[in-house]
């Protein structure tokens, strides 16, 4: 779940913890530190607070939050602190303030760098109103719903203070600590990425089939004879015939697996016609059947009465 800190006014400070469930007006919460699961009031606890980046300045009599290490009293070690006491700043001079920490005896002031101060951020106004919302993981999601990487990603999507995964038995389910928006947002992301999964799973059944096809074909093909010779640019529609009857045709009579006509890429260049069969005498048999040869013949207009051509020659 999320993480948040929780106030001991005896102690005057904030201690890292993770909610683990909600009950009324007291969440469960399970210290970081001590490691130590306890019900405290909703009233006492806060989110991590968000300062902005870049060097902070603070004044004499500033009122702060000091990083500590130990969370049964102040001072110690300040660079592996994750406990933040309230404190008074007495004396800064350059990157060093003199501390008082509130709630305690003098014996405590402390000499702490800049570095490992924040400014005061106190408890909200109001307190957090955490919800506890249960939310369905579709079939398709179990698997996805496991990393933990995509869990952080929907928690702040959505604006949750927590999410963690539940299993029972077969079943997976979410449960979210936050607003209804947030649970309305989580379970409207979980439906959109459900749809996309299908869509990717389609596709990749699509792709599937078409590697089976396209293996098939290379089986088939694999011990093929292939054929290949040009073609005029306008003779091409006479080897295609009407609705392309006439290549159809060629492959029907000849026993060929395929012919086609790759088209030229200008008018200057010839077409291509390409045949692959299971053997030499299929691939020539339609070759002949579609092979078409221009030729031109110069006759003077007065000397001729009827002219007779070769089958297939086009004038």
């Amino acid at each position: 779940m999320g993480i948040v800190e929780v106030y001991h006014p005896e102690k005057h400070h904030f201690v890292p913890a993770q909610v683990l469930d909600v009950d009324g007006d007291h969440c469960e919460c399970e210290f970081l530190l001590s490691g130590e699961k306890r019900r405290v009031q909703v009233q006492h606890v806060r989110m991590v607070p968000e300062h902005a980046p870049g060097p902070r300045v603070f004044e004499s009599k500033d009122r702060v939050e000091v990083c500590c290490q130990s969370d049964q009293e102040p001072g110690g070690n300040h660079e592996l602190g994750q406990c933040w006491w309230e404190a008074e700043i007495t004396n800064i001079k350059g990157e060093f303030a003199a501390i008082r920490y509130v709630g305690w005896e003098k014996a405590y002031d402390d000499i702490v760098e800049v570095a490992h101060i924040r400014p005061w951020g106190a408890l909200p106004t109001q307190p957090l109103h955490f919800e506890k919302h249960d939310i369905h993981v579709p079939a398709n999601l179990k698997a996805w719903v496991e990393v933990e990487s995509n869990i952080d990603g929907l928690k702040n999507s959505c604006g949750a203070w927590g999410l963690s995964v539940v299993k029972a038995g077969k079943n997976v389910k979410l449960t979210l600590l936050g607003e209804n928006t947030a649970a309305g947002t989580a379970k409207m992301l979980l439906q959109l990425h459900a749809k996309h999964q299908d869509g990717l799973r389609n596709l990749e059944n699509e792709a599937s089939k078409l590697q089976i096809e396209k293996e098939k074909r290379q089986e088939q093909f694999g011990n093929s004879k292939t054929v290949t010779f040009d073609v005029d640019e306008q003779l091409i529609g006479f080897v295609v015939g009407a609705k392309g009857r006439h290549i159809q045709e060629a492959i029907r009579e000849s026993g060929v697996h395929s012919a086609h006509v790759d088209q030229p890429n200008s008018r200057s260049e010839p077409g291509k016609v390409v045949i692959h069969g299971p053997d030499e005498c299929s691939v020539q048999k339609c070759r002949e059947m579609l092979e078409i040869v221009k030729e031109s013949v110069d006759v003077e207009a007065v000397s001729y009465t009827h002219l007779t051509l070769p089958t297939k020659r086009i004038v």
